[in-house]
């Protein structure tokens, strides 16, 4: 390089202890001294170029029919943010490189510092300033170029995939969050309300979609309790204006619970539609440490026949929030049977009817 070849001739002229030309003689004769050295070089490698290394290189300045950009244009451009279509067009670009045959040439046609020099000279320039060199020092440039663009290609291949495979990962990890946040809703409004409470939806055993009855006593129910089995009873309350649907849960020598919802809920009406249709239903009792004590129980024939016969009457009432409340706490006071009174958390959330997005998953008790 000139500046380099500068300071080690005065350098070297100040050893020998001869008196330094003026800057500009010393810098006319090694820039010609330059010239003539690069000349031969450039002159050199021209001669080794085949024929079909010259017309490919003379085509990357040429733009393609239907295109105003060249591809050499495009090999100076800075990769675009990591996608399919980006890395797919950078994979061209890099093929399109590759087939000018350059991977014939050594890598190293001159000193690595020159190389990258004229690398950056060819950077600078456009299609058309390029065609304006001589031949050799054109082709030159432009091998000079292509070697170290393909080198840079690779890097940037490699980076835009490293982050396009973060890209997914962050997304799938985002979805996979969010997935778990929605499934963690229906789980949330049950663990999170305040014991007793209860909910209906629905629960897929043996791919077979059925009803259940989900409650969260204030304490556990003990083991050989749950053993014995339990009551289920069911009745109609409220006025000639509104009806609430009443259930029974009678645990022998523990306690009784009471859940109340409104007749014409639709979320219990399709709970109890899909009931009536298996003629029986799941029971789970969530107790305080988290444990669950679950089981699948058959309707009396009664029992059957009584729920389907409130479907038929009452399963279009009305029943407003203020008119639920009014009853709920009006049969708080004196519940008969005797027992306690749950809260009912499903409400009007329609998560408890979707098997697909929020399954409900238990772990047993031991």
């Amino acid at each position: 390089m000139p500046d380099d070849l500068f300071l080690r001739a005065e350098q070297y002229l100040l050893n020998a202890k001869v008196v330094l030309p003026g800057p500009s003689v010393m810098e006319r004769l090694i820039i010609s001294a330059c010239s003539e050295v690069h000349e031969r070089l450039f002159e050199s490698l021209y001669q080794q170029l085949s024929e079909e290394i010259r017309q490919a290189i003379d085509e990357l300045l040429i733009a393609a029919s239907g295109d105003q950009r060249s591809l050499f244009f495009l090999l100076k451009e800075y990769p675009p943010s990591a996608t399919i279509f980006s890395i797919q067009s950078y994979l061209e670009r890099y093929r399109s490189l590759d087939g000018t045959g350059i991977d014939t040439i050594e890598s190293r046609i001159a000193d690595p510092a020159f190389m990258d020099y004229l690398y950056k000279l060819a950077h600078r320039y456009n299609a058309k300033d390029i065609k304006r060199f001589k031949e050799n020092k054109r082709y030159f440039l432009m091998l000079c170029f292509l070697l170290e663009t393909r080198k840079v290609l690779l890097d940037h291949l490699v980076k835009m995939h490293d982050q396009y495979v973060l890209d997914m990962l962050r997304k799938g990890k985002q979805i996979h969050e969010k997935k778990h946040r929605e499934l963690c809703k229906r789980h949330l409004y049950l663990m999170a309300a305040q014991s007793p409470c209860f909910a209906m939806g629905y629960v897929e055993a043996q791919k077979e979609k059925c009803g259940f009855v989900a409650v969260r006593p204030e304490t556990s129910i003990p083991n050989d309790v749950t053993q014995r089995g339990m009551n289920f009873g069911h009745s109609v309350l409220g006025t000639s204006q509104f009806k609430v649907l009443h259930f029974g849960f009678e645990f022998y020598d523990h306690a009784t619970y009471h859940g109340l919802v409104p007749a014409g809920n639709p979320i219990i009406q399709a709970v109890i539609s899909t009931m009536l249709d298996t003629q029986d239903y799941f029971f789970f009792a969530i107790n305080p440490d988290q444990s669950v004590t679950a089981f699948r129980s058959q309707f009396e024939a009664p029992d059957l026949a009584g729920l389907k016969t409130n479907q038929e009457k009452f399963g279009e009432d009305t029943c407003s929030s203020e008119q639920y409340e009014h009853a709920v706490k009006t049969f708080t006071k004196n519940p008969d049977p005797p027992g306690k009174v749950m809260t009912w958390v499903c409400r009007n959330n329609w998560d408890y009817l979707d098997l697909k997005q929020y399954p409900l998953n238990l772990n047993p008790r031991p």
